[in-house]
């Protein structure tokens, strides 16, 4: 199995960009209780991607993040900004699989099929990145999650080349949220 886990410092004027470290991401409770009715705290600060987690087994995939506070779902879109014209690029949608019952943090995660043709690649299903390309250093990531009501509450752009990312140009797609509110985040192990 190859796993990738980082967590996500900001860089450039986002002051508010949360780093913390932890050991396990089993379930956890903000104020020692199983009820939202008994929480001692209510999250109720913005919603930040904190952490990336990309694993892969026998060819399949799960890109995994969390967040502070709740969301409705994300995307994530995956580059090749190593070089090449037009550079492949694809979509997934995040799906919340597990969260805190105080609203303190978010899972979010696709399982995906890793290592099929360019020409099988279909959404939120498999990925024609294989399961070795995550840590060979050449894919960039933007991840975009909305907050609660819907709308965009943060993205971030993480690995090889963010400003190619940002920067647009002659890749298979385009990602279907405005990345014009992304900020850059630097890789903390």
């Amino acid at each position: 199995m190859i796993a990738m886990w980082v967590a996500l410092a900001g860089c450039g004027s986002r002051a508010d960009f949360a780093t913390f470290t932890e050991t396990g991401f089993g379930p956890r409770v903000t104020g020692g209780t199983m009820s939202a009715d008994d929480c001692l705290v209510v999250y109720e600060g913005p919603v930040l991607v904190t952490h990336s987690r990309i694993t892969c087994a026998d060819d399949d995939m799960t890109l995994w993040f969390q967040t502070e506070g709740w969301t409705s779902g994300g995307q994530v879109f995956v580059q090749d900004t190593s070089g090449g014209s037009p550079q492949w690029a694809e979509e997934h949608a995040l799906e919340s699989v597990g969260h805190d019952v105080c609203g303190a943090w978010d899972e979010l995660e696709v399982d995906i099929h890793a290592g099929v043709r360019t020409d099988q690649y279909i959404p939120d299903v498999t990925s024609a990145f294989a399961c070795s390309d995550p840590g060979a250093g050449r894919l960039t990531y933007a991840v975009a999650v909305q907050d609660i009501e819907g709308d965009l509450a943060d993205c971030v752009v993480f690995g090889h080349d963010p400003q190619a990312l940002l920067a647009g140009g002659d890749r298979a797609l385009d990602p279907t949220f405005d990345t014009s509110r992304c900020v850059v985040a630097e890789l903390t192990r």
